[in-house]
């Protein structure tokens, strides 16, 4: 049996992300968390990663600033762009998927768009 993904879950918010991880790891994914972009640059110099989902509005370095790092130095890691709740969600979301990532998600997203996109995301 092929060991499921590891992901990185980056966003600003600790109770989107604590629902997230907890969403995930219960599907058998391991997980890995971080408040922002900074924070998430740090861990992926340090493990890989198979998939970060990011939000891209956060304070400190925001989702945009941290894809471009992120495929600077990994450009083999797939990303699911995730933002909503603010004006101009969805041009945020498009340019994203332009730039670099497979998938995005407006917030709010349920469950199932969730695990859709991650196995369209890691290929399972």
């Amino acid at each position: 049996m092929t060991p499921k993904p590891k992901i990185l879950i980056v966003d600003d918010d600790d109770r989107f992300r604590t629902i997230l991880e907890k969403t995930l790891s219960a599907e058998g994914y391991e997980i890995k968390t971080v408040a922002n972009g900074e924070e998430a640059l740090e861990l992926v110099a340090r493990e890989h990663f198979n998939l970060i989902l990011i939000d891209l509005i956060m304070p400190r370095k925001d989702g945009f600033q941290t894809i471009e790092s992120l495929m600077e130095n990994n450009p083999e890691i797939s990303l699911i762009a995730m933002s909503g709740g603010r004006n101009g969600s969805q041009s945020y979301l498009r340019v994203a998927g332009k730039i670099a990532a497979c998938r995005t998600l407006a917030k709010p997203f349920n469950r199932e768009a969730l695990l859709e996109a991650i196995r369209s995301a890691t290929g399972g």
